[in-house]
């Protein structure tokens, strides 16, 4: 025991309480006897008691209280106060000092701390102490108590007298500075969750957890190693309360736990899955800053947006399964080889925000029957393969770009291209077939401007075979590098234009220039034309190109394989020298008009070919055995020709044109008029206006020369 003659020691006791206070939500009051109206105290059994006694000479004026006691055990003083729930679950100190002068035997006292509550009296008492006979000095009573009622609402302080001898003595002892103080509970940086205390309440102030490394039980404390394991209490979810920074969470059990409440884990944690259990996160909120790893067993949502996602936070890494359950995310550069899941009947959305490029071999699936709508977002590139996916719902490409490395990645929904994303078939993909419809939202690149991709190929030597609908919503492209094929077979509709990309755009030289696309169904309507912008673009069947224009960039090909590809009321323009058209079939094949400059000026109505061919206008643009007949040309003025004459050595004729200012003349020759009459090129003039004047040599083995001008 502890004996006292000054009262500072009980001062110091007040202060310590009062800063331990400032460490929880603790609302009860220090039981001292200064203040009869705001300490109200009683008698505890038989006890009467005197709260205005005359001790002034020990205690500087303060307010004791006297104690008058029969000689039987039981009796002595309490204090009831009022607690918040906060309160439960705690540890106090609760001391008394007692002055017990002129007894024949020892007095027992002990401090007690009892909690009163809808489900009864829970009786915390302290050891007694004996005061023995004739002491004159103050003597300290103290108790250290855990509380264990889960709904007490009241707690009373008490000090309780227990007389010895033989008759019980009786009489009168003083109490003064009783004290009820919060114990902190001593915590490591690393805890194992125990749960069960207030409604499995994850906050600061519930004694819920253990202490991994001391083995006592704790409260929580940021910034530690927090585990749950298979001895965890999973009987309801667990209540998280509070902004919550820890260091680390590990979910480590073959157990399932639920996290739920109105607070947030935050700060720089990670969340760690392990074990085979099943992990329902429902709070919302969360900001941690670092990743969240599904190493194995199930990360499920229980709602919407609850992995932490955008600038500044982690990534997803998966090895086992994120469960969407019905519910929609967001999470930063999935990557791993885990499992994609919506398990329930209500539809989900998976939206993977790429900052920077990231690999995902994965299967995605909705196993419960719900849509699965996968989105992906964020400007870096995501490589996807280690399907096949299973999930029915639409894609929707939104930001970057996606690698696919298996052609079932789209599982069965349509697919949507927007915002200047694309989509590239990429690597070990090799032949394929997708069968998903396309939704195609991209604006292409101008001419000379940066791609704008929508549909791109790169797998080796590989041939690939879209067979869905294509619906071109805006100019957008198809492309395919190097060697390889990209086959269209599905209907291409819509009233956006068709570009063959030029893959040179995207940084990878001119070598790569000689991929092609085909267009094969005679059902496509799309109403924006084609433009051919790099490698060769096929048209396989009569009215594959659609019934708009087809525009045939520097160095790319088109080839016409039937009569009709064309649209007959299509205009083709052709950028320059190096733009060809191989027309690849029998026959003639109707077009409106015919341009040689990207569609500023029209050449002459009239048939047209390869040069040897039948055609009466044969060009270097050409190859193949076909005929373009050109229903309309270029409205321009009669060109003034010249008189022809003589040069001075009169070996060679003088033949000039002018008068036909802001046109390209041409000059062509033939031996005679009669079909198939082959014209042969002479000159053609270096402007775009003024006099051509050209000396054509005499030749006197032919019987006769004809001469035209050709005025573009």
């Amino acid at each position: 025991m502890t004996t006292k003659l000054i009262k500072t020691l009980a001062i110091t006791a007040i202060a310590a309480f009062s800063a331990l206070s400032s460490l929880a939500t603790v609302t009860l009051y220090n039981p001292d006897f200064e203040d009869a109206d705001l300490y109200p105290w009683a008698n505890e059994d038989a006890a009467t008691l005197s709260l205005n006694t005359d001790l002034s000479h020990v205690f500087t004026n303060l307010q004791s209280a006297q104690v008058d006691f029969p000689g039987r055990d039981g009796t002595g003083i309490h204090q009831d106060m009022p607690i918040d729930p906060s309160d439960r679950f705690q540890t106090y100190t609760v001391s008394f000092w007692v002055l017990a002068p002129g007894f024949t035997a020892p007095v027992g006292v002990r401090s007690c701390l009892w909690e009163f509550g809808p489900s009864g009296i829970v009786f915390n008492n302290g050891p007694w102490t004996f005061i023995p006979a004739g002491s004159t000095n103050w003597v300290q009573i103290t108790a250290v108590i855990s509380t264990t009622s889960g709904d007490a609402g009241t707690f009373r302080a008490v000090c309780q007298i227990a007389p010895q001898g033989s008759p019980k003595v009786s009489g009168s002892l003083w109490v003064d500075d009783a004290s009820v103080t919060l114990v902190p509970v001593p915590s490591t940086s690393e805890l194992t969750w125990v749960g069960g205390l207030a409604a499995n309440a994850w906050d600061f102030v519930t004694i819920n957890w253990l202490d991994t490394v001391l083995s006592t039980p704790s409260r929580y404390t940021n910034s530690g190693l927090v585990h749950f394991t298979d001895s965890g209490n999973n009987t309801s979810p667990i209540l998280l309360t509070g902004t919550l920074s820890p260091a680390t969470v590990n979910v480590e059990s073959s157990i399932n736990y639920s996290f739920s409440g109105s607070g947030k884990i935050s700060g720089g944690a990670t969340l760690n899955k392990l074990g085979t259990g099943v992990l329902t996160v429902a709070n919302t909120g969360n900001d941690y800053t670092n990743n969240t790893v599904v190493a194995t067993g199930t990360l499920q949502l229980g709602a919407n947006e609850v992995i932490p996602d955008g600038a500044g936070k982690g990534n997803v890494i998966l090895g086992g399964t994120l469960d969407l359950n019905g519910h929609n995310e967001t999470v930063n550069n999935l990557t791993g080889s885990g499992t994609v899941d919506n398990s329930s009947p209500n539809n989900s959305s998976l939206t993977i925000n790429s900052l920077s490029d990231n690999p995902y071999n994965g299967p995605i699936g909705n196993s419960g029957g719900g849509l699965l709508t996968l989105i992906k977002s964020g400007p870096g590139m995501l490589v996807k393969g280690g399907g096949p996916d299973s999930f029915a719902g639409q894609t929707i490409i939104n930001g970057g770009r996606i690698l696919l490395q298996d052609a079932t990645f789209f599982g069965s929904g349509s697919v949507t291209i927007s915002n200047n994303c694309y989509l590239m078939l990429w690597g070990t993909l090799g032949s394929g077939v997708i069968t998903n419809d396309f939704y195609l939202y991209t604006v292409g690149g101008s001419q000379g401007g940066s791609a704008k991709n929508s549909i791109f190929m790169d797998s080796g030597a590989g041939a690939m075979q879209l067979t869905g609908t294509i619906h071109l919503m805006n100019t957008s492209d198809l492309g395919a590098y190097d060697t390889e094929l990209l086959t269209v077979s599905g209907k291409v509709t819509g009233p956006g234009a068709l570009w063959k990309s030029n893959p040179e755009m995207l940084g990878y030289g001119p070598q790569f220039r000689s991929g092609s696309v085909i267009l094969s169904n005679p059902a496509n309507d799309f109403a924006g034309g084609v433009v051919v912008y790099g490698g060769t673009l096929e048209i396989q069947s009569n009215g594959a190109a659609g019934t708009g224009d087809a525009l045939v960039w520097t160095n790319a090909t088109l080839q016409l394989d039937s009569s009709a590809a064309l649209n007959p009321a299509a205009k083709l323009s052709l950028a320059d020298t190096s733009s060809t058209v191989n027309l690849a079939f029998t026959g003639t094949q109707n077009i409106h008009a015919l341009s040689f400059d990207g569609g500023a000026t029209l050449q002459v109505a009239g048939s047209w070919g390869a040069v040897g061919s039948a055609a009466v206008n044969q060009d270097a643009h050409f190859t193949g055995t076909g005929i373009l007949n050109v229903a309309t040309g270029g409205v321009v003025p009669h060109p003034v020709i010249n008189p022809v004459a003589f040069d001075s050595t009169g070996t060679n004729l003088i033949i000039s044109v002018s008068s036909v200012s802001g046109h390209q003349y041409r000059l062509w020759s033939a031996t005679n008029l009669s079909a198939p009459v082959f014209w042969t090129p002479v000159a053609t003039n270096s402007g775009t206006g003024g006099t051509l004047t050209n000396l054509v040599p005499v030749l006197k083995s032919v019987h006769s020369m004809f001469y035209r001008y050709q005025v573009d």
